[in-house]
C-alpha cells in the first residue's frame, strides 16, 4: 500500500513544541506573576532550558523588561561575564563589592518596569554573578529563572536559592512514552508505529535532546520514513556523527580499564553481579559509577549492572573495531556459561553472542538458542542461530527450527523445502512425525495443496514402525479434514474426535485445541470457546511457568469481542502487544488486527485505521497468511471514514486466496465491499453484497459473520430483510452482542422509537458507540415521524453524544440523524449518485432500474429538497464526488 517519504528536514525541527510540561510551565508562570522565581533542575537534554526559555519569551511578549544569559564552562573564569548586558559602564568602578552595589543601584533605578532575568545552566556561573543572582532575588529586584543541572556542584548564592525557599525548585522528569509519541506526533505531521515509538523511547529514556538528534538523524538517512501515513524506523540504530559527539561529550574523558568495562557493559548489559570479577578489572565499575556513567540494582533477585543510558552503549558498540567487538562477546559468553545456574533467557543471550563472534564450536547452544528465539517470537534471530548450527553439520533439530522460522516470516515454499530435508535426518518415529504434521499442516492451510499435505503423511506412514507416531499421524489427517470442512459444524465434530482420544500426543492436542476453538468461535459458541481457551492458558502456564503459546490468547480474544465483551479483549491484546514489543515479535501484526477489530466494533475507526496499517506495515514482508484479515478490517474502517483510496487499495489485498489460513476472510471480504460501497454512496450495490455475504455464511455455518452481516443490513435500513433470521441466531449465540443486534432490527423494522432508544443505550453501555448513535439516529427519525419533536430532540442529541467518539466516522444511518427532509431511501440514494457526479444512465446501470425511474425519484428528491436542480444537490446532502480510484 505505497510507501512515501515526505520531505521534512533538520531545519523544519529547529523549535520543538513544549510537550508533556504543560503542569510546570502553568506553576511557574503562576510563581512567577506572583513576584516569585523559579530553579529548574533535571539531567541534562531533559528541556530545561526550552521551558526556560518559553517562560521568559511569554514575559516578553507581555511586555515586561527580561534578559537571557547562558553560563558557559569559558565565561566561568571572568567575574559578571555572564551578566555583562546588564551593568552599566559606570558601575564598573573596580572592586567586587562597590560594582555588585552598583548594578544594583542602577537595576533599582528601574524598578518601576518588572525584569526577569534567565540564566541557563546556573551551576557554572562565576562567582561573582551568582552572587548577584542572589542579590537580585533577595532584593526584590527581579525575579530569575535559573536553570541547573542535577548532580553537578552550584555555587552556593545558587542553592541557597531553593535551600532558603527564595526560589521553587522544579525537578524536570524525562518524557515519558505516551508523550514522547505525543512529541513525535506533532514534529513529523503523524503517528508513528508501536515498535518505533518503543525504540526511541528505549534509546532516548525521554531525553528530548537525544530524541531530537535521533529524528534529525533518521530523517537525513532516511531511516525514519512515513509509510501509508504511519511513521516508523527501519532498521536498527547506526549512531552518526552528530550523536556520537553528543555523547561523548557525556562519557568524558576514559581510560584504557574505563574503556575496556563500558564495551563489555555495552555488548552485555545486564551483567549480574556474579560476572563481574571474572570481565572487569578492581576498582573500574566504582569509578564508573561515581561519575554516572554506570548503575547497578537488584533485577529478579539479582544484582545487575548497566550503563546509566542506552546511547552510552550504541556510541560504545558504535565505535568498537570487529575484531575488539568479537573478543568482548567471546569473554562474556565464557563468563556467563561459567555460572552455575543457566537459565533460558541466558543461553539465548550467550547464543546470540557466540554466533556474532563468528563461533560455531557449541552447535547445540545454537539450537537451544534458536528455540528459546522462536519461543518468544524473536524470529529472524532464531533462523540466524539454526543456520549456524548446521555449519557443523547436518541434524534435525536445527533444520525443523529453521523450518518454523521461515513459516513465522511467511516463507512458507521455503519452509516445506527445508522440512522436506531434513526426513533423512529424522532418527525416531516421534521425529517422522512430528515433521509430516507439520509439513502437512503447511501444505494445506499455508499453500492450499491438500493432495500434498496428504501425500506428505502417508510417505511418513510407511517409514514408520512406532504405533504412537502413527497414531498421530492419522490424527493429523483428521485435523486436516478438520481445516478444510465446508462447515463449521464439521471442523468442530472433526477436531473434537481428536481431543477425544486418549493417545493423541500434545503436539496434536493443542492443533486440534485451536481448531476446535476457532470453529466454536466462528458458530458464535463464546462460551464454550472461552472457557476451552482459558484452561489450556491456565495449564501451559502452569506446566511451563511461562507465557503461552501466541495463537491461544489470540484466540481467547478473538472469541471475547464478538460476544460484546470488550474491556476483557482490549486487555488481552494489550499485554499480547506489549509482550510482542518487548522481543521484537512480528506476531505484533495480529494484535495490532485485534486491537484494530476492537476499536473497529466501538466505533472508533481512526484508531483502528492506525492499528490496522501497523499490522499492516509489520505483516507486508513476513506474511504468514494473518495479511489478508487485517486489509478486510483496514478496508471498513478507512470505508467508515469515507477514505475511498485506502480502503480500494485495501480490498485490491484480499483477493482470493487458495491457502486454508486465509480463506477464513472470504466471508468478511463480502462486508468489507459492502461498506466501501456504501461510502460511495452505492447502497444498493452495498445491500446486495451484505445478503450475499449472509448467505454464503449461513452455508457454512459461520453464523457469527452472518450475524455480523445482516446487522449490517438493519444499519443500513433493511431491517426487514434481516429481522427474522437475526431473531433465530440470537437464540443461538452465545454473549449479549448479538441479541442486542436482533433487538436492533426488530425495533428498527416496525420501526419502534423508544425500542430503538432503549437499544441505543444498551449499545453505549457495552462501548459500542457508532451502533448506539445509529440507534439513537434511528430513534429520531422515528420519533419525528409520529410528531414528537421533543423526543426526536432528545435522540438526536443522544446520538450526537456518542458520535463524538467515532470522530470522523459516518455511515448510512448516521445521514439521517438531523435531517427533516423526508427522502426515501431510494430517493437518497439516487440523489447522493447525482451529486457525486453520476449520469442519469449511469446510475440507472449500477442501481438496476429504468432512466424514468432515476428521472423519477431525482424530481421527488428536487422538490421535498427545495433546490432547482442537480448543481445544488452536492451542498444540500454534504457529499463530494466520487474518486477516479
Amino acid at each position: 500500500m505505497g510507501r512515501s517519504v515526505p520531505a521534512l528536514t533538520p531545519t523544519a525541527l529547529d523549535r520543538w513544541p513544549l510537550v508533556g510540561r504543560s503542569d510546570e510551565l502553568s506553576f511557574a508562570r503562576d510563581r512567577i506573576a506572583a513576584g516569585g522565581s523559579v530553579v529548574i533542575a533535571g539531567d541534562a537534554g531533559v528541556g530545561k532550558t526550552r521551558l526556560a526559555r518559553e517562560l521568559i519569551e511569554s514575559d516578553d511578549a507581555a511586555g515586561g523588561r527580561t534578559h537571557w544569559t547562558v553560563a558557559t564552562h569559558a565565561a566561568s573564569a571572568v567575574p559578571l561575564a555572564a551578566l555583562a548586558p546588564l551593568i552599566p559602564k559606570e558601575a564598573l568602578s573596580g572592586g567586587r563589592e562597590p560594582t555588585l552595589r552598583a548594578v544594583i543601584e542602577a537595576l533599582e533605578s528601574h524598578r518601576a518596569s518588572r525584569l526577569i532575568v534567565g540564566v541557563d545552566d546556573a551551576q557554572l556561573l562565576d562567582s561573582v554573578s551568582a552572587v548577584l543572582v542572589h542579590h537580585l532575588v533577595c532584593g526584590g529586584i527581579a525575579a530569575v529563572v535559573v536553570t541547573v543541572r542535577t548532580g553537578e556542584v552550584a555555587p552556593d548564592p545558587i542553592v541557597a536559592l531553593w535551600k532558603d525557599d527564595l526560589a521553587v525548585r522544579i525537578e524536570l522528569q524525562p518524557l515519558s512514552r505516551a508523550e514522547v509519541g505525543e512529541l513525535l506526533k506533532a514534529v513529523l505531521g503523524g503517528a508513528i508505529d508501536g515498535s518505533s515509538l518503543r525504540a526511541l523511547d528505549q534509546w532516548t529514556t525521554g531525553n528530548v535532546l537525544f530524541l531530537r538528534e535521533l529524528v534529525i538523524q533518521g530523517l537525513e538517512q532516511g531511516t525514519l520514513r512515513s509509510d501509508s501515513d504511519l511513521w516508523h524506523w527501519d532498521g536498527p540504530l547506526h549512531p552518526g556523527q552528530r550523536l556520537r559527539d553528543v555523547v561523548a561529550a557525556r562519557l568524558g574523558t576514559l581510560d584504557d580499564l574505563e574503556r575496556d568495562a563500558l564495551e563489555v557493559l555495552a555488548a552485555g548489559e545486564p551483567v549480574p553481579r556474579v560476572c563481574v570479577d571474572e570481565l572487569f578489572a578492581p576498582g573500574v565499575l566504582a569509578r564508573l559509577e561515581r561519575r554516572g556513567l554506570v548503575r547497578s540494582r537488584i533485577e529478579a533477585d539479582e544484582v545487575q549492572i548497566r550503563l546509566t543510558h542506552p546511547l552510552f552503549g550504541e556510541v560504545m558498540r558504535a565505535n568498537a573495531p570487529a575484531f575488539r567487538s568479537d573478543d568482548v562477546r567471546r569473554r562474556l559468553a565464557d563468563a556467563f556459561q561459567a555460572k552455575d545456574d543457566l537459565g533460558r533467557d541466558d543461553a539465548l543471550r550467550v547464543a546470540s553472542w557466540r554466533a556474532e563472534a563468528g563461533d560455531t564450536s557449541d552447535p547445540d547452544l545454537l539450537v537451544e538458542g534458536a528455540r528459546h528465539a522462536w519461543a518468544v517470537g524473536e524470529i529472524d534471530l532464531a533462523e540466524r542461530l539454526s543456520r549456524l548450527a548446521l555449519r557443523a553439520g547436518p541434524d534435525f533439530e536445527a533444520t525443523y527450527l529453521l523450518g518454523k522460522a521461515l513459516v513465522g516470516q511467511g516463507r512458507f515454499e521455503e519452509a516445506v523445502q527445508t522440512w522436506q530435508s531434513a526426513e533423512d535426518l529424522a532418527t525416531s518415529d516421534a521425529q517422522r512425525a512430528r515433521l509430516a504434521v507439520s509439513i502437512a499442516h503447511l501444505l494445506a492451510g499455508g499453500l492450499g495443496r491438500s493432495g500434498d499435505a496428504d501425500d506428505a503423511v502417508l510417505r511418513a506412514a510407511r517409514q514408520m514402525e512406532d504405533s504412537a507416531a502413527r497414531h498421530d499421524l492419522d490424527s493429523v489427517r483428521a485435523l486436516m479434514e478438520a481445516m478444510s470442512a465446508g462447515t463449521t459444524g464439521q471442523r468442530i465434530e472433526h477436531a473434537t474426535e481428536v481431543l477425544s482420544d486418549p493417545g493423541a500426543s500434545n503436539h496434536i492436542r493443542a492443533a486440534a485445541t485451536l481448531a476446535a476453538v476457532t470453529a466454536s468461535t466462528e458458530a458464535g459458541h463464546f462460551d464454550h470457546a472461552i472457557q476451552v481457551v482459558s484452561d489450556t492458558i491456565a495449564r501451559a502456564e502452569a506446566q511451563t511457568g511461562g507465557t503461552p503459546a501466541t495463537m491461544l490468547r489470540t484466540c481467547l480474544a478473538d472469541a471475547l469481542w464478538p460476544a460484546g465483551r470488550l474491556n476483557e479483549a482490549e486487555s488481552v491484546a494489550a499485554d499480547g502487544y506489549a509482550g510482542a514489543l518487548e522481543h521484537a515479535d512480528h506476531r505484533r501484526g495480529l494484535w495490532c488486527r485485534l486491537s484494530g477489530s476492537i476499536a473497529l466494533i466501538r466505533g472508533d475507526a481512526s484508531s483502528a485505521v492506525a492499528w490496522l496499517k501497523e499490522a499492516e506495515l509489520v505483516l507486508r514482508d513476513q506474511d504468514d497468511s494473518s495479511l489478508r484479515g487485517v486489509l478486510v478490517r483496514l478496508a471498513m474502517a478507512a470505508s467508515l471514514l469515507g477514505d475511498l483510496d485506502v480502503a480500494h487499495q485495501a480490498l485490491q489485498g484480499t483477493e482470493n486466496s487458495d491457502a486454508l489460513f486465509a480463506k477464513g476472510w472470504d466471508l468478511e471480504v463480502a462486508r468489507a465491499r459492502a461498506w466501501f460501497c456504501a461510502a460511495r454512496g452505492e447502497q444498493s450495490t452495498a445491500v446486495r453484497h451484505l445478503e450475499d455475504g449472509a448467505r454464503a455464511a449461513a452455508c457454512r455455518e459461520h453464523w457469527t459473520v452472518e450475524a455480523f452481516a445482516l446487522h449490517d443490513l438493519t444499519r443500513f435500513g433493511e431491517a426487514a430483510r434481516a429481522v427474522d433470521r437475526l431473531r433465530e441466531l440470537a437464540e443461538n449465540i452465545d454473549g449479549v452482542l448479538v441479541p442486542r443486534m436482533a433487538a436492533h432490527a426488530q425495533a428498527a423494522a416496525r420501526p419502534d422509537a423508544a425500542a430503538l432508544d432503549d437499544v441505543a443505550a444498551s449499545f453505549g453501555e457495552l462501548g459500542c458507540n457508532l451502533y448506539a448513535a445509529e440507534a439513537a439516529a434511528a430513534a429520531a427519525t422515528a420519533h419525528r415521524a409520529d410528531g414528537r419533536r421533543a423526543s426526536a430532540a432528545g435522540s438526536a442529541n443522544r446520538a450526537h453524544g456518542w458520535m463524538a467518539g467515532c470522530q470522523g466516522v459516518r455511515t448510512p444511518a448516521l445521514v439521517a440523524v438531523d435531517q427533516y427532509d423526508d427522502l426515501t431511501t431510494r430517493e437518497r440514494e439516487v440523489a447522493t449518485l447525482a451529486a457525486r457526479g453520476l449520469q442519469d444512465q449511469q446510475i440507472a446501470d449500477q442501481l438496476f432500474v429504468s432512466v424514468r425511474t432515476v428521472h423519477a425519484h431525482l424530481r421527488s428528491a428536487y422538490t421535498k429538497l427545495g433546490v432547482a436542480g442537480r448543481k445544488d444537490l452536492a451542498a444540500m446532502l454534504g457529499t463530494e464526488p466520487l474518486s477516479t480510484g
